[in-house]
């Protein structure tokens, strides 16, 4: 098997070849290729066996050559992967892995198994089907104005997903992104009475589906079955523009994966997120 850096055009159709064999649970790094010029800012590396793409590897957001890259998202072959995992520990490591469960596995074991502080197995969810009129909420693009309390909201639903709160730990960056991600129009939101009931926000959106990142419906305003309506309302807000919406959700999170299934999504592919110490 041979590894080497992908990085021409003709590459990057043998990458898009391997990731649409699950397009799915490839959306981010498939969502980065259909945009030519994020694709080349990104560091994707690949393993060849008998001239063939078996096993790719995204490495996003390295400062300098050597230091650890903010995220790699694997894919593939085991044996491909655990070959990238190694070559990325030699070129600095990352502080963030994701992907299906598979690839993520073998890719740890190739960088060596380091100090992680969360090792988090997740599913993935999927629907395609719009839902009835009656059975979801409406929701819309959340806007500036409404800053303040999605800064609040969107901390909490990182602290209950992976246990701390943002603003105590990068405070200005972590705002930054909330900004960033309402001028992006990441946040979907449904209101009562002018007041947020439900939150998503949306990770990925191309033309081969949508991924939520994370849903959230506040303290006050739980056990009313909005969880439900407003995931069923992300179905109705992007089919049939969009073929497929997908989520992924922790295991132990049993409240989530229930809401799920009452929401019409069924669970696929096994994943895995690891973020080291």
């Amino acid at each position: 098997m041979i590894k080497t850096i992908l990085r021409n055009p003709d590459q990057f159709l043998q990458i898009k070849t391997v990731l649409e064999k699950d397009v799915e649970c490839n959306l981010y790094p498939l969502d980065i290729l259909e945009n030519s010029q994020q694709a080349f800012v990104h560091e994707w590396s690949g393993v060849y066996h008998q001239e063939q793409l078996i096993a790719v590897n995204l490495s996003s957001n390295r400062p300098f050559p050597g230091m650890p890259s903010g995220l790699c998202v694997p894919y593939g072959d085991p044996r491909g992967c655990q070959l990238l995992g190694e070559w990325e520990q030699k070129k600095g490591g990352t502080r963030h892995l994701f992907g299906e469960r598979g690839s993520v596995d073998a890719f740890y074991h190739g960088m060596g198994s380091p100090p992680s502080k969360i090792n988090c197995e997740e599913r993935l969810f999927r629907s395609e089907t719009i839902p009835e009129e009656g059975t979801y909420l409406k929701l819309e693009v959340a806007v500036l104005e409404e800053k303040a309390i999605l800064i609040e909201m969107s901390a909490q639903m990182q602290e209950e997903d992976l246990g701390f709160n943002p603003l105590d730990k990068y405070r200005e960056s972590f705002i930054q992104s909330v900004y960033s991600r309402i001028q992006e129009e990441r946040f979907l939101v449904a209101r009562e009475d002018g007041e947020i009931v439900f939150l998503i926000d949306i990770g990925t959106q191309c033309s081969f589906g949508v991924q939520v990142r994370n849903a959230f419906v506040p303290l006050k305003h739980r056990r009313r079955g909005l969880g439900q309506k407003g995931m069923r309302g992300c179905l109705k807000y992007f089919l049939p523009d969009i073929p497929v919406v997908t989520l992924l959700a922790r295991e132990s999170n049993f409240a989530a994966i229930k809401t799920h299934h009452r929401a019409g999504y069924t669970p696929t592919t096994a994943f895995r997120m690891i973020v080291m110490s």
